[in-house]
Parts: structure tokens; C-alpha cells; sequence
């Protein structure tokens, strides 16, 4: 699956979108967590702004970097239907991204964390 853009860091307060182009088709948007001060969890809304003629994206993560696994899968996450998510925990110290298997209409995807 291709990258549609750079990875992008998340510090806790920020509204960030994760792409600079809205996203049509399939591709991965990659991010990860900074706060080194906060100990505790954190929770993160993500949010689909756009046309939402059809979507399917799971949630990924990998401890190592580079190996991705679901944390929560595309019926899970983000849908044609459901176009906001709030998601708790959220780690710090591991790479994650929406993997976006079916996209038409043309969306941006955003994300905030506590």
C-alpha cells in the first residue's frame, strides 16, 4: 500500500490533518505520538471530512516500525457510515496509520489527542 504523504508527529492538543491532498483511492497515512511528559493514556478522535461516496480504512499499528497489524479493523474504524472515531488507549512509542483500502469521493482525514 502506498504512503500518501510523510509520517507525520501528533502532539497531545493539536488538530493535525494527516494528508496535504484529499485522498482518493487506496494508500496509508502514518503517524506517531509525542508527549514525553504524559504518563498516562491517551485518546484520540479521528475524523473524515470530505465526500463520502465510499470508504473503508482500518486502523494499524507496529511496535517495530515497520511490521503493521489492525488495532482496530476497517468494520471497526472509519466507514462510509461512520466518518468519526474516538479511540482510547493510543500508545506512544509506536508507529501507527489508517491503512485505506476503498476511498472515492475525496476526503481529509483528521486526528486530535488529549
Amino acid at each position: 500500500m502506498a504512503a500518501l504523504g510523510q509520517t507525520v508527529a501528533i502532539s497531545p492538543g493539536q488538530s493535525i490533518k494527516l494528508n496535504s491532498a484529499s485522498v482518493t483511492g487506496a494508500g496509508t497515512l502514518d503517524f506517531y505520538l509525542t508527549d514525553p511528559a504524559n504518563a498516562g493514556d491517551i485518546s484520540a478522535i479521528f475524523q473524515v471530512v470530505g465526500t463520502l461516496t465510499t470508504l473503508t480504512a482500518a486502523l494499524q499499528v507496529a511496535l517495530d516500525g515497520v511490521t503493521f497489524v489492525d488495532y482496530l479493523a476497517a468494520a471497526a474504524f472509519l466507514t462510509t457510515a461512520t466518518s468519526f472515531k474516538l479511540v482510547s488507549p493510543i500508545l506512544k512509542g509506536a508507529k501507527w496509520r489508517i491503512n485505506i483500502t476503498v476511498s472515492t469521493g475525496g476526503q481529509d482525514f483528521w486526528i486530535t489527542c488529549n
